[in-house]
């Protein structure tokens, strides 16, 4: 009998951890989603969002693209206050690249702030992007003396992969995607499927990333809900490196038995 409690009282704390990953992760994917339009706006647009600072000043640089360009994706330059996640810092500020790969960025300041500057990469016109990836940070406090470039460099790998439900069907075009996590620092990338279910994502091939598939609003029972409303069901996820994740892999998304 106490072999018998002792087994129950370890699966239960098993269980436990389960149940918060699982919570964890639907929480992060929820809050990503409605960090995108944020991600999107005009530099005034996310500006009257934020309360006025007493101050700014402007860095400056060049941004590389390794695996790019790609003609129907926009290279740009973005910036979280430390402390912040992108795409969900209210904080962001963001400007695009000039043909040269040279930018411009101004970032409000009190005395002084520190902010995590990163390169982004956006696919599609619409609001949230089809696609979109963020290249590795660099710390940088404003004021700055001298003030220097600042060179920032993202590396994608173009990749396509496909959201199903657990009868293979696509979902509605752009209700399903995919999310992919940095490990090392929780960041993400992703992107929404087409109507036939297909999502093109841009990895960077030497990270590592936790990637999963979700569905949004299909009226399925048990859905995780975010503060907003919408819906969510997951797929199982995988963790892999960017360069492993096979061309046409398909994430199944299925209904709650």
């Amino acid at each position: 009998m106490a072999e018998s409690v002792e087994s129950r009282s370890r699966w239960g704390s098993v269980r436990r951890r389960r149940e918060r990953r699982w919570l964890a992760r639907r929480i992060a994917v929820g809050a990503a989603l409605g960090g995108l339009a944020l991600l999107l706006l005009s530099p005034g647009a996310a500006e009257a969002r934020r309360a006025p600072s007493r101050g700014s000043f402007t860095i400056h640089g060049s941004a590389a693209w390794v695996g790019g360009p790609r003609s129907d994706a926009t290279l740009g330059v973005g910036a979280c206050a430390i402390g912040e996640s992108a795409p969900l810092c209210p904080s962001l500020q963001r400007t695009t690249v000039a043909a040269d790969g040279s930018y411009t960025l101004t970032l409000p300041r009190g005395s002084t702030s520190s902010w995590n500057v990163f390169a982004i990469v956006t696919r599609g016109d619409l609001d949230p992007p089809d696609t979109w990836a963020l290249g590795a940070p660099t710390e940088v406090t404003v004021p700055r003396a001298p003030n220097g470039p600042v060179p920032l460099t993202i590396s994608t790998r173009t990749v396509g992969v496909r959201v199903v439900d657990g009868d293979g069907n696509a979902f509605p075009e752009r209700t399903a995607g995919i999310m992919a996590t940095l490990q090392a620092n929780g960041w993400m990338s992703g992107g929404w499927t087409d109507a036939a279910g297909n999502v093109v994502l841009l990895l960077d091939p030497t990270a590592e990333y936790t990637v999963g598939a979700m569905a949004t609003n299909t009226g399925w029972p048990n859905p995780w809900v975010s503060p907003d409303g919408t819906e969510f069901h997951f797929s199982p996820a995988v963790t892999v490196l960017g360069a492993d994740l096979a061309e046409g892999t398909t994430f199944v998304v299925a209904r709650p038995t």
